[in-house]
């Protein structure tokens, strides 16, 4: 746990002076057509081998391509020994799917991702965290635990010693767009939080006004993954400024959210990085749907969360990007060291 937390912090170091992002462009991950179905993506920096450069781990939520069932998959692909944003080398796509229950459901939505060590035996464990309907009842979030995971020297394939899956006992509405995951220890008695964000609202034909952010807290994670209770009240993340908005019938909807939680400010209380992919959407006359424009991806700091997860305050909006992903779905937040002198987020 100690090792991960230097990482982060290391990771954020320029942020606490700077307080904003520079974007230096996309990366393009090579050999992803086969999951062009998928709902939700999610980004992890954590050290996987002997090697004290980092592993990248990016996973999207692959939506019924089972050639044996129609249930959905995680899909990812992993960059070894990364040093710079250029020559990082990616390998193929992988899937995987939760052991023992081997499936993550059939009504999925976002997909997050966070590294730690749970069971504190000093090997990373991967949480993935997403969506879903059971049954009939309103959409909750669902988060699996892949414990001691690493990779073997040759191989882009992670090697996972056991799962552990959950469902977090708290109804979201029926529709949710996006999913994101942070672990750390915000009341400060050893055991990790889970913050899992999303977003929220109704189907684009219901024309009820905006989309919304929250974030809630599972608490004290024990060595197995298992939560101790989980907030009942949802913490808002704020609305994307108006110049997003023009009026009732043009909305901004968020298709993907990013968590990380990180101290930025050198104090001793962390603070919550969120961004979040998404785009306008204007009604069509005399149409019941909505056309999707102006893509924006777009990134904001909670300063100095309390015991209970609550910001000192909101950092300002960063708009990393206008109107270039209009039909994203999915988006993640991860923070890492590449090259010798920069600090980056990915």
């Amino acid at each position: 746990m100690f090792r991960q937390r230097c990482i982060l912090f290391a990771a954020f170091a320029f942020l606490s002076l700077s307080w904003s992002i520079a974007p230096a462009g996309a990366i393009t991950i090579p050999d992803t057509e086969a999951n062009g179905n998928s709902k939700g993506s999610a980004v992890v920096a954590v050290n996987l081998d002997d090697d004290e450069r980092l592993e990248l781990i990016h996973a999207n939520i692959d939506k019924g391509r089972d050639p044996d069932g129609d249930y959905d998959w995680i899909t990812y692909h992993l960059a070894k020994n990364v040093e710079d944003r250029e020559t990082a080398q990616w390998g193929g796509m992988h899937k995987v799917r939760p052991e023992p229950d081997n499936n993550l459901g059939k009504k999925t939505t976002g997909l997050g991702a966070a590294a730690a060590d749970i069971n504190g035996n000093g090997v990373p464990d991967l949480i993935f965290a997403w969506t879903d309907a059971p049954g009939s009842r309103e959409d909750r979030f669902r988060y699996a635990v892949a414990f001691d995971v690493s990779v073997s020297e040759g191989s882009d394939e992670l090697s996972i010693d056991r799962w552990e899956t959950y469902y977090v006992d708290l109804d979201l509405h029926e529709t949710t767009w996006g999913a994101g995951a942070a672990v750390g220890d915000l009341n400060d008695n050893g055991r990790p939080e889970l913050v899992l964000g999303w977003g929220e609202g109704s189907s684009p034909s219901d024309g009820d006004g905006v989309k919304e952010r929250f974030y809630i807290i599972c608490w004290d994670l024990d060595e197995n993954g298992e939560y101790s209770s989980v907030d009942d009240d949802w913490h808002p993340v704020p609305f994307i400024d108006a110049d997003s908005i023009s009026g009732h019938d043009t909305r901004w909807r968020p298709t993907g959210v990013g968590l990380e939680l990180v101290n930025l400010d050198l104090d001793r209380r962390p603070e919550l990085a969120v961004y979040s992919a998404g785009h306008k959407q204007e009604k069509l006359s005399g149409h019941p749907w909505y056309n999707s424009y102006g893509g924006k991806n777009v990134y904001q700091v909670a300063w100095n969360l309390n015991a209970n997860g609550e910001p000192q305050k909101w950092g300002d909006q960063e708009i990393l990007s206008d109107g270039d992903n209009t039909r994203s779905n999915g988006g993640g937040l991860a923070s890492l060291r590449v090259g010798k002198y920069t600090r980056d987020m990915l």
